[in-house]
């Protein structure tokens, strides 16, 4: 059987010859990168022995950790774990007798990998049977003294060109048996960009049936510059508003109208070592819009509707009286709003009437004013309605509707 010794973790990060390093408890999930595999653990990997032996890496297999090989010469089972896309392997395909007894001399792999641009995060996924010490371009990043079963990740920041990872690895002596006490390393170096993804909007606030620009900016140099704009109304479902490649600024735009109060958002699925990103959630609040208009009058007189004074605005009939209709929209049937109603008063307005009404079916207000006197001309009086909002829309208030009553 194979020997096990406890877990080394590194406990600080190291900040050496312009390497970044810090230990990972697990892999990043792999819905949050999209990451290009910059070097793996293959055949001809070069290798030196502390014995003075030098020569290229060979798959290691026929033994408990690894018990054969698939057509492309990784593990088909075994007590070693997997590393997609990396292989297992050493200096030679299994240990000798006494390599199993008494442990091998140190072998340290050595690796390239190249970095085109700046800005890159590398992830090294990593075990050995039985320890490792792993370092990028001359600064250790991490080290284990035997926790084959369970495989390391560590994260740091390349260089810009060739980068260089060497691996001492090490089998502790056990059974003399090859096969019960083999050596091997396992390795993948990911290296990832991050990208960037903004989402604004021309206005935070628009009156229903009028529009808002969104644009969603990207900052990502994958081939994939494809971006997909979202929408949730409040209490409704979320749904794709549009799905394109950003033009040559980075941007895809949607000029839209929203309905009602909504949320908009922005993803990006990433590619080519570019990460996926998403844009924070803008919120566009809904106003209901008001449409009030008088009714009947003979004449205008700047803001003022004009109406002559007759006995017949009164009970029963209240024909000729002033008169008025307020629509909202979107429909709002039956919601309560609030009638302001007020005359001039020598040098200011006054409110003598401030009634609650519900909306009719059509979601209007109809009302008009009667009066029993000829005290009322010459008199200004105007009226508003002021609804006070829902989950869906932010509250609203109409023009004022002015009126006068002449001889």
């Amino acid at each position: 059987m194979m020997t096990r010794h406890s877990l080394h973790a590194m406990a600080t990060a190291l900040v050496l010859g312009g390497v970044l390093a810090a230990p990972l408890t697990s892999a990043a999930p792999a819905s949050a990168l999209s990451a290009a595999c910059a070097a793996s653990s293959r055949p001809g990997v070069t290798w030196t022995a502390d014995d003075g032996t030098d020569g290229a890496a060979v798959l290691t297999y026929d033994n408990v950790g690894c018990t054969g090989l698939d057509a492309d010469g990784f593990c088909t089972g075994g007590a070693w774990p997997t590393i997609p896309g990396a292989h297992w392997i050493w200096r030679t395909q299994n240990v000798t007798p006494d390599e199993a007894a008494s442990g091998t001399p140190v072998v340290t792999f050595t690796d390239t990998f190249q970095v085109g641009q700046a800005g890159g995060t590398s992830t090294l996924r990593i075990t050995a049977d039985d320890q490792y010490t792993a370092s990028v371009n001359g600064t250790q990043i991490g080290s284990d003294d035997g926790g084959y079963s369970t495989v390391d990740t560590y994260r740091f920041t390349p260089e810009v060109g060739v980068n260089t990872l060497t691996i001492a690895a090490v089998s502790n002596p056990g059974p003399a048996d090859p096969y019960s006490s083999p050596a091997g390393l396992v390795y993948r170096i990911d290296t990832t960009w991050h990208s960037s993804l903004s989402l604004t909007s021309s206005r935070p606030t628009v009156t229903y049936g009028r529009s808002v620009l969104l644009k969603a900016d990207l900052t990502s140099s994958s081939a994939n510059r494809t971006v997909a704009i979202y929408g949730q109304p409040v209490g409704g479902r979320k749904a794709l508003l549009k799905k394109g490649v950003v033009d040559s600024a980075g941007t895809l735009s949607v000029r839209l109208r929203p309905r009602s109060t909504t949320t908009y958002s922005a993803a990006y699925t990433g590619g080519d070592g570019w990460s996926a990103a998403s844009a924070k959630g803008v919120r566009v609040t809904v106003v209901g819009r008001w449409s009030a208009r008088s009714v009947g009058g003979y004449a205008t007189q700047g803001n003022y509707r004009l109406y002559h004074w007759t006995k017949a605005c009164r009970a029963p009939d209240y024909r000729g009286c002033p008169s008025r209709v307020f629509r909202l929209a979107p429909d709002h049937g039956g919601a309560k709003v609030r009638m302001t109603f007020q005359y001039w008063k020598g040098s200011h307005w006054t409110t003598f009437y401030s009634p609650l009404w519900r909306l009719t079916k059509d979601s209007l207000i109809r009302s008009f004013n009667y009066y029993d006197t000829r005290d009322v001309i010459g008199h200004k009086f105007r009226v508003l309605a002021t609804f006070g909002g829902d989950a869906n829309h932010a509250s609203a208030t109409s023009a004022w509707v002015y009126w006068k009553v002449t001889n």
